[in-house]
């Protein structure tokens, strides 16, 4: 009987300390993390395309699109521009909570860190649509249009955005401080370590939507009009929401594996999806379309 009390003692401790190891790092937690401008930015463009692609399919799902061609491309580009005040919102709010000393920079990184690499990868392309006469290129008052919207819409709706968000963003816990007092991080085993995690993130939320991908890309590179616009809203709500289940359990799990480095952690594996949904886009064009 007292080894079997022993044991049953040491089994419900050794359980009730692996329950309570974040709180171990309950101060390491609030540090401030490394490259929080380019953090803050990043984040600000993420719920910027978030909220234009929730729009684009709420209103397919209310049949605006049909008959239309080219209506999709045009609502894209006019969401586009006025959802920049949700980048610059969550991008200044986020970027005031980190106590970040130059606002200014962060509003022009949010405006520029997305439609940058985008306008270098379109004009290669469009150039090359030129040079072989393809009717896919863009004409060139076009491409002035779409920059006078970028310069008269966009930027300005940005700056209000993190105009705002500043002055609605709370009080900050966090000090730069708390990057003396860090604990040095133990030895992870294989299955919590970055790498793992990654795939983890991305598999998950992928195979939730793997089946409706086949539908969008047909329409993208095939001959059939993609009118599922209702399901495509329930496969892009579960995206989410499987996301940030998964996103938040595996943050718990690291945090209890006191590896107190989660805030690029937590962009990163809510990402994930992003990339998978990239490589097999690609995989489909050259194997299907």
């Amino acid at each position: 009987q007292m080894c079997i009390r022993d044991r049953y003692q040491r089994r419900v401790h050794g359980d009730r300390d692996e329950e309570v190891q974040w709180k171990l790092i309950r101060t390491e937690v609030f540090q401030i993390p490394s490259q929080r401008n380019l953090l803050c930015a990043l984040t600000g463009s993420g719920m910027q395309l978030t909220s234009l692609v929730f729009i684009l399919v709420v209103i397919g799902c209310l049949g605006v699109y049909y008959g239309a061609d080219g209506s999709v491309k045009a609502a894209a580009w006019l969401l586009y521009s006025l959802t920049a005040i949700i980048a610059g919102y969550v991008s200044g709010r986020l970027y005031k909570y980190l106590n970040g000393p130059h606002w200014a920079l962060n509003i022009i990184t949010t405006a520029v860190i997305f439609p940058i690499p985008l306008f270098i990868i379109w004009f290669i392309l469009n150039n090359l649509a030129w040079a072989y006469g393809s009717s896919a290129a863009i004409p060139f008052g076009t491409i002035v249009i779409i920059l006078l919207m970028w310069a008269v819409v966009t930027f300005p709706l940005t700056i209000l955005g993190g105009i705002t968000g500043r002055m609605k963003a709370k009080d900050s816990v966090l000090d730069d401080k708390f990057s003396k007092l860090m604990k040095p991080i133990p030895v992870l085993l294989w299955y919590r370590k970055a790498p793992i995690s990654f795939l983890i993130a991305g598999i998950i939320p992928f195979s939730a939507v793997y089946l409706q991908l086949n539908y969008i890309f047909q329409s993208i590179w095939g001959h059939r009009l993609y009118h599922l616009y209702g399901i495509l809203l329930l496969a892009f709500v579960l995206l989410i929401i499987v996301t940030a289940c998964v996103n938040i359990s595996l943050i718990y799990f690291q945090l209890n594996s006191q590896d107190y480095r989660w805030w690029w952690r937590s962009f990163i594996n809510g990402g994930a999806p992003g990339l998978f949904l990239a490589i097999y886009s690609g995989y489909y064009y050259f194997n299907n379309s």
